[in-house]
């Protein structure tokens, strides 16, 4: 860049780099075979409009590696490892050094440490306000993802539901029936259905009915979700190991929905096929469940590319099975996978980030920092905060 003869600064120069440094064709990067693809570059700290958090439950560094080595070769590069800015993530919860998803989420969701098993609630029972619901006070639009896990799981109920334990279910889905979150899609249909209709519920409550009088639409495939005009939809769907990429149509639907709300939207997205593998000791869905969420997140960094107010991340809300990867031999790329638990561990996660600011993500973070520096740059007033 130089300075012209009026004094104007002349961004030409800028602009060419800026092209020069954008990526390649992303379905490009895992045929890599030796260097480095072209990175994804650092934009412009312009207003943060939006956030799209992407989580890989249980992901840890060995996750990713063993995924992208499988399908990509040692030399080859996922999307997300192209992101410009990488850190580490603490995950402990407040008592106890292995979180599980509850305390997991629940910090990314509040800012604030909590049990496990507590999902948006202090120790002491007090509510913790969470970002969804802060967003939808400014007037923002807000989604929560899961493919592959029930929505009343642990991870999508952090933000936007309170229970003082995560296995509360049928309570977690009738608090999705007063949230007002804009798009629900994940699994576990039955939760939101009376006993006597299809589900479990012993209240005889049909959530779902009540959910569409105030304007939900209820659609159960992909090409039903991408047809939904409403306002506001729930979806039940599930996405399996080497299933087709169900989780990237709901996240293309997310964006194109959400992004017409002109003050912004928050986005979350869950993976929940690492943390699976993790527990299961099956290395297959956790290279597959990586794949689909890497997919995924190359759907987030176009959109984010042209619009240039939007923030995306990506995380894991813990580490599962203690994944240490060992090697084969000379001849070939592929590597062992040994696990050492079946449970969580106390292992930093990486995150991974890009858009306006990204940058004050760099370093050592606690969870909760995420949460933190996720309000400040939405201007969310308040929070983080108790209520």
């Amino acid at each position: 860049m130089w300075v012209d003869a009026k004094g104007r600064w002349v961004l030409a120069v800028v602009a060419a780099l800026l092209f020069l440094c954008s990526p390649a064709d992303p379905s490009l990067f895992a045929q890599a075979s030796g260097g480095r693809p072209v990175q994804y570059p650092m934009m412009p700290d312009a207003s943060v409009r939006n956030v799209v958090l992407f989580i890989g439950d249980g992901m840890g560094l060995a996750h990713l590696s063993a995924s992208r080595i499988n399908l990509a070769g040692a030399n080859g590069w996922y999307t997300i490892e192209c992101m410009p800015v990488t850190s580490l993530v603490r995950t402990n919860s407040i008592d106890d050094p292995v979180t599980d998803s509850a305390a997991g989420a629940t910090a990314y969701a509040t800012g604030h440490k909590t049990r496990n098993r507590m999902i948006s609630l202090a120790p002491d029972s007090t509510r913790l306000r969470t970002i969804v619901e802060a967003a939808r006070e400014k007037g923002m639009a807000t989604g929560l993802i899961t493919m592959g896990d029930d929505l009343t799981g642990a991870t999508p109920s952090a933000f936007a539901t309170h229970v003082p334990d995560r296995g509360l279910s049928e309570d977690i889905a009738a608090q999705y029936a007063g949230s007002g979150v804009d798009l629900l899609i994940g699994s576990g249909e039955k939760y939101f259905l009376p006993d006597s209709g299809g589900g479990v519920r012993k209240d005889r409550r049909n959530i779902l009915d009540e959910m569409k009088q105030s304007g939900y639409a209820v659609v159960r495939s992909i090409p039903e979700l991408e047809a939904a005009q409403n306002k506001k939809i729930i979806g039940f769907m599930t996405v399996a190991e080497n299933s087709d990429d169900k989780i990237v149509s709901a996240t293309g639907k997310a964006l194109q929905m959400l992004s017409k709300n002109k003050k912004g939207f928050f986005l979350m997205v869950e993976c929940p096929l690492p943390d699976h593998g993790g527990h299961s000791h099956d290395s297959s869905a956790i290279v597959d469940g990586i794949r689909q969420l890497d997919n995924a997140v190359k759907v987030a960094l176009e959109f984010a590319q042209k619009d240039k107010h939007t923030l995306v991340l990506v995380t894991a809300d813990h580490e599962t099975g203690g994944l240490a990867l060992t090697g084969k031999g000379k001849r070939t790329a592929s590597v062992n996978t040994v696990f050492s638990t079946g449970s969580h561990t106390a292992v930093p996660v990486p995150l991974f980030a890009f858009g306006p600011h990204a940058i004050r993500f760099t370093g050592m973070k606690d969870n909760t920092e995420v949460a933190s520096l996720c309000g400040k740059l939405l201007r969310l007033h308040g929070f983080p905060s108790k209520q």
